[in-house]
């Protein structure tokens, strides 16, 4: 993500749990995931899991354990 200061970013954003930069990954087909360990406070290496196995609609602490993960898939490009 340094690669992002100061052309898009003014700094990397920290990790609000453990306060180092956020984790990015890019993927060699241009897709990116984002994320921050979340309540369980280990990184996961952007892996969502959701307790019980189940995906829920609101993260919280009592449903939800993993990392708080945002994914980009790029759209196809039209004709």
């Amino acid at each position: 993500m340094q690669s992002l200061v100061p052309e898009f970013l003014t700094a990397v954003p920290d990790d609000l749990y453990d306060g180092l930069p956020l984790r990015y990954f890019l993927t060699p087909d241009g897709r990116f995931k984002l994320w921050h360990i979340g309540f369980d406070g280990t990184d996961d290496r952007g892996v969502v899991k959701p307790v019980g196995g189940k995906r829920s609609s609101s993260i919280n602490m009592f449903d939800y354990l993993g990392d708080w993960v945002w994914q980009y898939t790029p759209v196809p490009e039209t004709p």
